[in-house]
């Protein structure tokens, strides 16, 4: 990158990180928090949890290609600041609401109208001084998964010394200035001038790759569908090895985020200089590993053991959905929009993920938990092998996908 794309891009993975972090904060606290509130007492508080957990993201399965068709005429800059005001609005009203109703409303209009990491990815996609596409992708997933491993941390210290109600006025404050940094010094995207003779081509493009287009979106809702199965009852399995101790189950969880956020930056330089057949055949031989990764996490005999296999499946999970944003951007003419459509897939993955892993659990056991999560990864494999042949076949035959 030239100096100035640097200080941008590293100006908006400094403020994407604190977003995110201000964003899981609350996380792991909603259902202490709705405990303790007066109007709770009479409620499900296990049921209103899951509901304001799942409630922004279902929304934003809708939401989210919406506000990127408008980045793609508008420009991506207010799509950024949009979200983060979204967050730093509904974060502040929700630590003044005790009704569960309104925080429940608060929710869904967060999910509505905020979408940070759709925001920050468009930006990526559509600013043309980024030449390193790939590398920068995996930089701000890096960043997400880092806020998302300071962020719980950081919201319990808030808990411990000022209560869980100042989680939220704290994580609205963090956004304000995220978000007033970036209004004065993120420069614009400016939105694609008119072409007509481009945008017909990219319009028969989608129309010939449609079927692969389906495959990408697939595989992304698949991988956030596999990433958060265990989710549900990974806390129930640790305590096969007779602990109770937080702060090493927290470590259990965050190792695979730690495995994500350092090997990152080191996947981004693959992406950018793979093509088409070895992104989609590595993909395929990660997804085959995560799966013989999850069959020893099922089979480990201790908690040191099964963080090192979640680490090592970290760094699997850390070329895996940049390959694909990225894959969006290089074949399908990647728009604002095409990225939204890729993070509602994995959202959708997301939400199905927890809510599978409960069931599957609940009514077959864990064993049947780890053995899904395993099965998910075999189907990715073969689909990503499905798809390097076939860009293999197109090399062969001395024709291009773009």
């Amino acid at each position: 990158m030239a100096q100035k794309p640097l200080m941008s891009f590293t100006l908006l993975w400094w403020g994407h990180l604190f977003a995110m972090m201000a964003l899981e904060m609350s996380g792991p606290f909603w259902l202490i928090y709705l405990k303790e509130l007066p109007s709770f007492l009479d409620k499900n508080v296990i049921l209103w949890s899951g509901l304001l957990y799942a409630a922004p993201v279902g929304v934003a399965i809708f939401s989210t290609p919406l506000w990127a068709r408008l980045g793609d005429k508008v420009g991506h800059k207010p799509m950024l600041l949009r979200a983060i005001a979204t967050l730093a609005l509904t974060q502040a009203l929700i630590g003044f609401t005790t009704e569960p109703y309104a925080i429940l409303g608060l929710r869904l209009f967060q999910g509505a109208c905020a979408g940070v990491v759709a925001a920050a990815i468009a930006y990526i996609v559509c600013f043309p001084d980024i030449e390193e596409k790939g590398r920068a992708l995996t930089k701000i997933q890096a960043a997400t998964a880092a806020g998302s491993l300071l962020g719980p941390l950081l919201g319990g210290k808030i808990a411990s010394l000022a209560g869980y109600i100042h989680i939220f006025q704290v994580s609205s404050l963090i956004c304000m200035f995220v978000m007033l940094v970036f209004l004065a010094f993120l420069p614009a995207v400016q939105p694609r001038p008119k072409r007509e003779k481009k945008e017909k081509k990219s319009s028969s493009k989608l129309g010939n790759y449609s079927l692969l287009l389906l495959v990408v979106l697939l595989s992304m809702t698949l991988i956030q569908c596999a990433k958060v199965l265990s989710f549900p009852f990974l806390g129930i399995f640790i305590e096969k090895f007779e602990t109770s101790n937080p702060n090493l189950i927290g470590i259990v969880y965050a190792s695979s985020g730690l495995g994500t956020f350092l090997f990152s930056p080191l996947a981004g330089r693959f992406l950018d200089a793979f093509g088409n057949v070895r992104t989609f055949l590595s993909l395929s031989g990660l997804s085959l590993l995560s799966a013989v990764l999850f069959y020893l996490q099922l089979h480990a005999a201790s908690v040191n053991e099964l963080i090192l296999w979640r680490f090592l499946w970290g760094i699997c999970l850390s070329f895996m959905l940049p390959a694909l944003y990225n894959h969006i951007r290089k074949v399908f003419s990647g728009t604002g929009f095409l990225v939204g459509l890729g993070n509602s897939s994995s959202k959708l993955g997301h939400l199905s993920g927890y809510g599978l892993g409960a069931v599957i659990v609940a009514g077959f056991g864990i064993v049947a938990g780890f053995i899904s999560v395993t099965i998910t990864y075999l189907i990715l494999s073969f689909l990503f092998a499905f798809m390097g042949f076939y860009y293999q076949i197109k090399r062969v035959h001395h024709e291009k996908p773009a």
